[in-house]
């Protein structure tokens, strides 16, 4: 039985994959990866990251205080952006996208994922995490 499983888990991967875009400062890779919907990867050194705290603003209007931050910390003229929640801790990534359009005119089709977002699945050891990008580690 366990054969069975494994060959539907392996026929599923297979079926399943997409194209990834993985952008850093020198090049931009073509790979595919396990999932459905296409995305682009974007190196942590091409984001500004912030933790903020909106704990004390209702949970229904967030989503607005949460905007209104993002027009105070992007020094870029069009950004783009990412968002984590935890709890009612906003992780907050921001990126230049016109530039990102200039050198990936389809990114505007596609999800645009910070790679040390993608740590945000794993729990916290003290408020600490390791995160691994695509040059390198991070704590």
């Amino acid at each position: 039985m366990s054969s069975l499983v494994l060959r539907l888990n392996s026929w599923l991967m297979n079926r399943c994959s997409s194209t990834q875009w993985m952008i850093d400062r020198q090049r931009i890779q073509q790979k595919p990866y396990q999932g459905l919907r296409p995305r682009t990867l974007m190196a942590r050194d091409l984001c500004l990251h912030f933790s903020l705290s909106l704990d004390k603003i209702p949970a229904g209007k967030r989503g607005l205080a949460l905007q209104q931050q993002l027009l105070l910390l992007s020094p870029f003229t069009e950004p783009g952006h990412y968002v984590g929640w935890q709890g009612g801790r906003a992780q907050l990534w921001l990126w230049d996208q016109a530039a990102l359009r200039e050198r990936l005119p389809a990114c505007d089709r596609y999800s645009i994922v910070p790679d040390s977002a993608l740590s945000l699945a794993q729990p916290l050891a003290d408020g600490e995490r390791l995160i691994s990008g695509l040059h390198g580690c991070e704590w």
